[in-house]
């Protein structure tokens, strides 16, 4: 879709997931989704300081 590795999307994934910015939802593989956290900017902000 966007024409990245599988690596680099993991990569990217885990870091928004770390500064809290996407719910995993799932373990591992195939059935692993992505949710969006609500009131992404408070989380952030708690996250760089």
């Amino acid at each position: 879709m966007f024409k990245c590795s599988t690596k680099t999307a993991f990569n990217d994934l885990n870091d928004l997931v770390k500064k809290g910015v996407l719910n995993r939802m799932g373990k591992t593989g195939r059935y692993t989704y992505y949710t969006l956290k609500f009131n992404v900017q408070s989380n952030v902000q708690s996250n760089v300081q």
